[in-house]
């Protein structure tokens, strides 16, 4: 969540803006995640077994890896920035 809190004193127009307030909160708030490529690596979630050996029947398992996921450093930061606008 951003919030922006702006006050004119005049002709200027101060304004401070806070990304991601849930961070600046509680630092377990706030948290982005994503999922890195995986293309240069062997994953596979869902695995197919043939069979072929002797008394064994073809079956399919599935790993959902949800340790794949990855936490941004970056976007889970909150930021502030202040500006000021001044009216002709």
């Amino acid at each position: 969540m951003d919030v922006r809190f702006a006050q004119y004193i005049g002709k200027i127009q101060l304004t401070l803006d806070v990304s991601n307030i849930g961070n600046m909160i509680n630092k377990e708030w706030g948290k982005s995640y994503f999922v890195p490529n995986l293309n240069n690596q062997n994953v596979y979630p869902i695995q197919y077994r043939s069979g072929r050996a002797v008394g064994s029947t073809p079956s399919f398992s599935f790993d959902p890896m949800t340790s794949t996921y990855q936490q941004d450093d970056v976007l889970s930061r909150w930021q502030m920035q202040v500006g000021a606008r001044i009216r002709f």
